[in-house]
């Protein structure tokens, strides 16, 4: 009977789990990071995802409004992924894996990526991955501790660089 009542709870746990979100796995403070000054409105936040494709957050959403009077140029060749601080590498877009080219934004316009490090980005080579998702790459979650970018733009031929870091602890 012991043994009945054992595997019942045992299963009851793993399959309680199959149903949590995953906001019970992690949490990340500032919840999003808003940079506005005369120039340009920046929003930086972590995209949640289903509890199903990992523990927490892979990518960012990054949105950028143009508020000045000329073209602003997001220099994304040049803008890295920081861990702790520590440059690791390039972001990627999210959905296709691609590596993001600099872009323009005239004025009064605004753009929203969807980014995640090349840096976390890995390659599996089994068939029901393929076949579930359409690519043999995936991105990993962010690791636990400071997350974030080192975004370069081109404002009036002059080199802007803002740092945005988010704080990802696991519960």
């Amino acid at each position: 009977m012991k043994k009945w009542i054992c595997a019942i709870l045992f299963l009851f746990s793993i399959v309680n789990t199959a149903f949590c979100d995953d906001s019970e796995a992690i949490f990340w403070k500032p919840e999003k990071v808003v940079i506005n000054n005369e120039l340009y409105n920046m929003e930086m936040e972590p995209i949640r995802i289903p509890y199903q494709e990992g523990w927490g957050p892979k990518a960012f959403k990054v949105k950028i409004l143009n508020k000045h009077s000329k073209d602003i140029e997001i220099l994304w060749k040049d803008t890295c992924f920081l861990i702790n601080g520590k440059l690791e590498g390039v972001f990627y877009t999210y959905k296709d894996k691609k590596k993001l080219n600099n872009e323009t934004i005239p004025p009064q316009q605004s753009i929203e990526r969807n980014i995640a490090p090349a840096y976390l980005l890995r390659l599996d080579m089994r068939p029901i991955h393929f076949f579930s998702s359409g690519s043999w790459q995936f991105h990993t979650e962010f690791p636990v501790g400071k997350n974030g970018m080192l975004l370069y733009l081109l404002i009036d031929n002059k080199r802007i660089a803002e740092q945005v870091e988010i704080d990802f602890i696991l519960k």
